[in-house]
C-alpha cells in the first residue's frame, strides 16, 4: 500500500484505490460538511480579546501571555502569528467551570473545543499548540453559529497536506495531520470491509 500526492489516494497491490472521504470524516468525526471555509486571520495583536473568548474571567496578564505565545510572525504583513498552548489552558480549567454562569460556560466549552482541534484535527509540530484563528471562528459556541463551519473539509485537507508531506519529505518525523482520523478510517475500511472484525 502507498500514498500518491497526486491523486490523494492509496494504491493497494492487486486491489483497488482508496481514500478518505468527506463522507469518512462526517462519520467518524462527526463533523459538518458543509458551510462557510475555515479561513481566518492569524495575526493578533490584542491577545486580551483573544483571553475573553477562552480564559476564565480576571487571568492574570502574566497567565494570558504565558498561555497565548508568539509562534512566528508573517514577515510580508510584519504581524505576530500567535497561538494558544492548550496545556496551559488545560491547566487554567482544571477544576472545571466551576459555576453555573453561562459566560464561564461557555469560555470553558471553548477551550476544550479547541484543545480537540489541536490535538486532533489540526495538530502542528509542537504537538501543544493551535493558531489563534480558530479562537475566532469559535466566538458563539451555540451550535447556530459554529456548525456554519465546513470542519470536516478543513480535517480532511490537513490529513491529505499531512499524507502529501510525509511521502514527499520521505518519511519526515514530524507532520502534523489528524492520524486518528486515519487510524479510525483504516479500520472501518480495511478490517471491517474485509471482515477481520471480532
Amino acid at each position: 500500500m502507498f500514498w500518491r500526492p497526486e491523486t490523494h489516494t492509496f494504491h493497494f497491490p492487486r486491489v483497488v484505490e482508496m481514500t478518505v472521504t468527506l463522507e469518512d470524516v462526517a462519520f467518524i468525526f462527526g463533523l459538518p460538511t458543509t458551510g462557510r471555509p475555515v479561513t481566518g486571520r492569524t495575526d493578533y495583536d490584542d491577545v486580551q480579546k483573544l483571553a475573553d473568548f477562552a480564559l476564565p474571567r480576571d487571568t492574570p496578564m502574566e497567565d494570558v501571555l504565558d498561555c497565548f505565545r508568539e509562534r512566528a510572525t508573517d514577515r510580508r504583513a510584519g504581524r505576530k502569528l500567535h497561538a494558544v498552548q492548550f496545556g496551559k489552558l488545560r491547566d487554567m480549567w482544571a477544576q472545571g467551570p466551576g459555576s453555573e454562569d453561562a459566560d464561564r460556560i461557555d469560555r470553558y466549552t471553548r477551550a476544550l473545543v479547541l484543545e480537540l482541534m489541536g490535538c486532533e484535527m489540526f495538530p502542528d509540530t509542537t504537538g501543544d499548540s493551535v493558531p489563534c484563528f480558530y479562537l475566532e471562528l469559535l466566538r458563539d459556541v451555540h451550535a447556530s453559529d459554529s456548525v456554519r463551519y465546513n470542519w470536516g473539509a478543513a480535517t480532511l485537507a490537513m490529513l491529505y497536506r499531512g499524507l502529501d508531506l510525509a511521502v514527499l519529505a520521505n518519511g519526515a518525523q514530524k507532520v502534523p495531520a489528524p492520524w486518528l482520523l486515519l487510524q479510525l478510517w483504516s479500520y472501518t475500511r480495511l478490517l471491517l470491509c474485509n471482515g477481520r472484525h471480532g
